[in-house]
């Protein structure tokens, strides 16, 4: 199950996180390339899941963590954000958010 509240995420441990970003104010170039990261808090340094994009059509970044990686996860509070990389822009495209993992009862499949 996955639920969004604003920018906050909530989903079950061990579920595929498949979520589409749409951005607003900037117009993506060829050249750059969007980076989704999770970390346990906004100032660990270690990302424990980190995924990119290239090519984005539409304003839109389709994020996917597949359930192996998101069952990595133990239940509790994270953080994410994306940011947009390219030759000569780093911009940010959401401050830090919540990802909330929620334990389940059933095993898996």
């Amino acid at each position: 199950m996955l639920s969004i509240e604003g920018r906050n995420i909530k989903i079950s441990q061990g579920d595929t996180f498949n979520v589409c970003f749409q951005v607003f104010g900037y117009e993506f170039k060829d050249t750059d390339i969007v980076v989704f990261t999770v970390k346990k808090g906004e100032y660990t340094n270690e990302p424990l899941i980190q995924k990119t994009y290239e090519n984005i059509q539409d304003n839109r970044i389709n994020v996917v963590v597949s359930a192996d990686e998101m069952d990595d996860l133990e239940t509790g509070d994270y953080v994410y954000d994306l940011v947009c990389k390219s030759d000569d822009v780093i911009l940010t495209l959401n401050y830090p958010s919540k990802l909330k993992i929620v334990g389940v009862v059933h095993d898996d499949m």
